[in-house]
């Protein structure tokens, strides 16, 4: 069973990027990177020993649906750090990868078990190779994976010259030199390269993979949607064709898109939410909403069903931006319902769903009750914060009132006490005098019985 291992794949590409990062310089690491030219295409070729960029190769140029099946099974299985089999060697990583510093499933699932695996070396060991791994995967192989939903992409109509698969030593470098060589032979529109044509199921392969990477590397795949604008050049898929002339690959497709958005949605970041809000990324899914109207196809039904789940989660954000910029009517006015002529431009996205779902309905009807909700509580912290003033200047009032009063009293007790000081120094002359007459009638009254 060992021979299945997803973690032996890892293993590989580990010890392949590590033994050729001891070499590596910043000139060696633009080869990594995708180099579009001044027409926005790419030259894709694939080192002969890259096993994992060898399978995103073929989900880039291969049309055959089987493919193109067994290779993304493939990749989903390696991408799959909670596959079957790894879980009691590692304890699995979770839907949240290690850059969030979040508990492991494991951990979640059964909190007696954390100190056992704190204290299993194999399981941190495993654990830091699945990081690594993923670490490994969205810095140099998860752009060239995206790479036909962004740009042109071009392939030598021939293989890698033997000279440089025989030399091991120097395949970076001579990589990096025959890309280069490439790119200018691209800007010069050069017979050596072929263009790959878009293709429906491919892509929508390609979709199913990085829907299976939104869930389970939360953090990992928001910093790379959001740098990149992944989702902006994605859903533009959406409206390339007309519902005339759509095919079953193409609405495959725009399924496979629909539920890109779905699976962001899902996660419920507000990153994500302000990212589709900044950008206006419903705009093309009500776009084609208003061409798949009708009520009987799987693409207006994916549609409703996000919003429901908008509604259902009160994605406050979400239902404000949908409500105000989206569900209105086009021209200014609903045209009369028996008027046979009129074009469906003219009806808000309400009565186009009407007939068949009252899903917008009620989207509509969620905003208004939390704009009231909102309303209200607005209304209640200025009632109180006006209070709040009343009783300050009540309260500021009155305390002038009482210095005031305290300033008086302590004014009268000064005049007080000068108006008594006052009457008390004529108070005591007289005393004094009334005791010196008497003093002076008895030293009289003793000098007559003396001679006496």
């Amino acid at each position: 069973a060992d021979k299945y291992d997803p973690a032996i794949f890892r293993r590989h590409c580990i010890d392949s990027i590590s033994a050729e990062n001891k070499d590596i310089d910043d000139d060696l690491f633009t080869f990594l990177q995708p180099d579009p030219n001044e027409n926005r295409q790419v030259v894709f070729i694939c080192p002969p020993d890259d096993l994992l960029l060898s399978l995103i190769f073929v989900m880039t140029t291969e049309t055959d649906a089987g493919l193109l099946l067994q290779t993304s099974e493939i990749i989903r299985i390696v991408l799959d750090t909670e596959s079957i089999g790894e879980q009691g060697l590692g304890g699995g990583i979770g839907f949240f990868d290690c850059a969030n510093d979040s508990k492991t499933s494991g951990e979640a699932a059964n909190g007696q078990n954390k100190s056992q695996n704190f204290r299993n070396p194999s399981s941190e060991r495993d654990s830091s190779k699945q990081d690594s791994f993923l670490g490994i995967f969205y810095d140099r192989y998860m752009q060239w994976l995206v790479l036909p939903f962004q740009y042109e992409v071009l392939v030598p109509k021939i293989a890698v010259p033997l000279l440089v698969r025989g030399r091991t030593n120097m395949s970076g470098k001579d990589m990096m030199r025959m890309r280069q060589d490439l790119k200018y032979r691209s800007n010069s529109c050069d017979d050596s390269l072929r263009s790959i044509p878009p293709c429906s199921i491919r892509a929508s392969f390609t979709l199913e993979i990085m829907s299976f990477c939104v869930r389970a590397h939360v953090n990992r795949m928001k910093f790379f949607v959001l740098r990149t604008r992944l989702l902006n050049s994605i859903l533009k898929v959406l409206c390339e064709t007309t519902p005339s002339s759509i095919s079953s690959g193409e609405r495959c497709l725009k399924l496979s898109c629909l539920k890109l958005l779905r699976a962001v949605l899902s996660v419920k970041d507000e990153f994500y939410h302000r990212h589709i809000i900044q950008y206006n990324l419903f705009a093309p899914v009500f776009d084609i909403f208003r061409a798949n109207h009708r009520g009987d196809n799987l693409v207006s039904s994916a549609i409703l069903e996000m919003c429901d789940f908008i509604r259902a989660e009160n994605i406050k954000s979400l239902l404000e931006h949908i409500a105000t910029k989206h569900l209105t009517t086009v021209s200014g006015h609903s045209p009369p319902i028996n008027d046979k002529m009129h074009s469906y431009d003219t009806l808000t996205l309400e009565e186009l769903s009407n007939p068949y779902s009252d899903t917008l309905t009620q989207l509509r009807k969620k905003y208004e009750e939390n704009k009231s909700l909102a309303g209200r509580v607005r209304g209640n912290s200025e009632a109180g914060a006006q209070g709040n003033t009343d009783n300050d200047d009540g309260a500021a009032t009155s305390d002038d009132k009482e210095r005031t009063s305290n300033k008086k009293a302590l004014e009268d007790q000064r005049k007080f006490r000068e108006a008594d000081e006052d009457d008390s120094y004529f108070n005591t002359d007289d005393v004094e005098e009334e005791n010196f007459q008497v003093n002076l009638d008895d030293n009289a009254s003793s000098v007559e019985d003396t001679q006496n």
